[in-house]
């Protein structure tokens, strides 16, 4: 390992890596807090940045993130993670259908026979009865 990463460094890093995402001295914390605190956490992961092992990011709302991106190099004698072994892009599917190439196919409706025929099932209207009367405006 390089001078300043530790094997707890070590273990931040691989979390970050595998699991992929930006991360938070915070969000680590939740799931190392038995084993490091959160000023350690904090440290090693300055570490990490400073000797290119990770990427860092300021947010207004998480403060400084970190992140295993392209730019960086992994550790030594670490295997990277699967999705930078490869030079192709990875797409995401879209998240629903392209509506504009598509036809719309409107759902069956599911309502009661006689439902939406008002001009033979009287309404309530002010609790009285009353028929449907079609008017057209001439």
């Amino acid at each position: 390992m390089a001078n300043q990463i530790t094997e707890a460094a070590a273990m931040l890093w691989r979390t970050i890596s595998k699991k992929g995402g930006w991360w938070s001295a915070y969000r680590l914390a939740r799931e190392w807090t038995p084993v490091l605190s959160l000023a350690d956490i904090e440290t090693h992961l300055i570490a990490l940045w400073k000797c290119g092992y990770l990427a860092a990011e300021f947010t207004k709302r998480d403060g400084s993130v970190y992140a295993f991106t392209v730019g960086c190099i992994p550790l030594p004698d670490e295997q990277l993670p699967a999705a930078l072994l490869t030079n192709e892009f990875i797409t995401a599917k879209p998240p629903r259908p392209d509506l504009m190439s598509s036809n719309y196919e409107a759902p069956e409706p599911n309502y009661r026979d006689g439902a939406m025929d008002f001009a033979t099932h009287p309404s309530l209207h002010q609790g009285q009865r009353f028929a449907f009367k079609g008017i057209a405006n001439a």
